[in-house]
């Protein structure tokens, strides 16, 4: 079993998932999409496999309601990686709660298949012929880390070599060179890391 989260989300780049458009857009010229049940029940054997589990849960902070999707290893909890995002609500709308509810669903959706490196073929947004949006199609999601480049995989492996050979140098340039890509969760993880070091 995994011992750090970082370790299963390399392997869960290594597998086939295959995720079927399973809703049409009322919207955007009637494309077909992947709705959150449908992720869900897809990488749910893949998540139990490997040891993880994925919590959502809409909160409000100072910047406002966000949504909190955290990543993390079921038997040893303090591994994990988080993302928060912000719930776009107009407060004035008279059906509110039902903009929030819509609101939720979506970015529960968005988070998922971000956080994981999940792919598609076609975007929600992307107009295409009429002949290909005619039916659902099936998305053949590809993420082998062979195929694929996984800088925040690589860069939290080589935090923890880091920690284990006491060189602070190198996790002061990981950290930084994160900072430059904009790569929070790597940050997030050195602080963990580091924090009784430094």
């Amino acid at each position: 079993m995994n011992k750090t989260i970082h370790q299963a989300l390399f392997d869960f780049a290594n597998e086939m998932v295959v995720v079927k458009k399973n809703q049409k857009h009322g919207a955007f010229g009637g494309t077909f999409y992947t709705d959150v049940n449908e992720i869900l029940s897809t990488i749910k054997p893949v998540l139990e496999k490997l040891g993880m589990v994925i919590i959502q849960t809409p909160q409000i902070g100072e910047v406002g309601s966000f949504l909190n999707t955290k990543i993390c290893l079921k038997d040893i909890p303090a591994e994990y990686v988080e993302a928060n995002i912000k719930l776009i609500v107009d407060p004035k709308s008279p059906k509110v709660m039902w903009d929030l509810g819509g609101a939720i669903t979506y970015t529960r959706r968005y988070s998922i298949v971000t956080m994981l490196n999940l792919e598609s073929v076609d975007d929600d947004f992307v107009q295409g012929t009429k002949h290909a949006q005619s039916a659902p199609k099936t998305v053949i999601i590809k993420t082998t880390a062979k195929e694929r480049s996984i800088p925040i995989v690589q860069m939290m492996s080589d935090l923890d070599k880091a920690k284990e050979q006491g060189d602070l140098e190198m996790a002061t340039n990981i950290y930084e060179e994160a900072g430059d890509k904009g790569l929070i969760q790597v940050q997030d993880y050195h602080d963990r890391l580091f924090e009784a070091t430094i």
